[in-house]
């Protein structure tokens, strides 16, 4: 969801995912994309906000802010402080109790009706999604690690899964080289979300710096973002990588398409193909947890029957399992 994408044009990063997942198999057909491609656009609905659990993942690109309200003759920090999160939800005020009786409806809380737009606090999303499981989630705003409410709520919900989320403020540019590098990481080389953040070149992730200004005269200070993590249970994979590879050739064998056996008819020998599975991103471990096997049929008949895949267990059959330190194409940053 993209409630700003008329304001980070090209370098609002759910436009990575909408491009990139559709090449994938699996996600053929089945990304959405809603955005507010102009000012006065209102395509993203609060319904929209309630439908998370409908994907495998959900990318959220928005403006927030940490907030605190202060009582009167305050005179240290206030504690009350909070994470707001625009929704991209706009409404004039004759429209504000018609607002506030829908969300009254979907009996969730955790919602700020302010300057004539929706906001999120944390307390929203445990309201609307008391169990999250098997999702991996990319929110992209300012702000939204510096009160920690943010983690705090998902670290509560998150049965498997992964929240990505900026610590400080963040610039388009950078918030789409880094997430560029990250759905490469799992799409390309199979890395599920955690091992692919922490694979991540530091220079992405770790002490960007920006600039903050101070004063209307124009001051400004150095200060450093940083992509933070929140997990729990699995390390979630958003693609399914597995590869046919053709010994002779050694591409990857098409869908629908028929590959012939190697022999000679009538010569009492059997036929022989030979080809490689190729896993990428699962470890042994896994496999074995999820207790992996293999079947083949040829002409409908099984030759071979849930075949365990590791640990490799029969040394007579033809079948040869082994790790390999998977190659990775170097990584160049996206320029601006």
């Amino acid at each position: 969801m993209a409630p700003y994408a008329w304001q980070f044009g090209v370098a609002d990063d759910p436009l990575i995912p909408i491009n990139k997942l559709p090449e994938y198999r699996n996600y053929k057909g089945r990304v959405s994309y809603k955005a507010n491609k102009t000012e006065n656009d209102q395509h993203i609905s609060f319904e929209d906000y309630l439908s998370f659990n409908d994907y495998d993942v959900v990318h959220f690109s928005s403006h927030a802010r940490k907030t605190c309200k202060l009582e009167e003759e305050d005179t240290k920090p206030s504690s009350n402080c909070r994470t707001y999160i625009a929704s991209g939800i706009k409404y004039e005020k004759k429209d504000r109790q018609e607002l506030i009786n829908l969300i009254k409806s979907k009996n969730v809380r955790g919602i700020s009706l302010e300057y004539g737009e929706l906001y999120f606090i944390p307390k929203f999303f445990s309201d609307a999604y008391s169990k999250v499981k098997n999702k991996v989630f990319v929110f992209s705003a300012c702000e939204l690690g510096q009160q920690g409410d943010l983690q705090t709520t998902f670290n509560n919900i998150l049965q498997n899964g992964q929240l990505f989320y900026w610590q400080n403020i963040t610039h388009p540019l950078d918030a789409y080289k880094a997430f560029h590098n990250l759905y490469d990481r799992m799409l390309q080389y199979g890395e599920s979300a955690p091992t692919a953040f922490k694979n991540m070149p530091d220079s992405l992730k770790n002490n960007i710096p920006f600039f903050k200004y101070l004063k209307a005269g124009g001051d400004t200070e150095q200060m450093y973002n940083f992509l933070k993590m929140a997990t729990h249970g699995n390390a979630m994979h958003i693609i399914e990588p597995i590869s046919f590879i053709d010994e002779k050739t050694k591409k990857e064998l098409q869908e629908g398409t028929a590959y012939p056996f190697e022999g000679i008819l009538e010569d009492d020998e059997p036929e022989e193909a030979s080809f490689t599975m190729e896993f990428l991103g699962y470890t042994v471990q896994e496999m074995e947890d999820k207790g992996m096997t293999f079947s083949l049929k040829v002409d409908g008949n099984a030759v071979l029957d849930h075949i365990s895949f590791v640990p490799d267990t029969d040394p007579n059959d033809d079948i040869e399992v082994k790790g390999a330190k998977m190659k990775k194409p170097p990584w160049s940053p996206l320029k601006a």
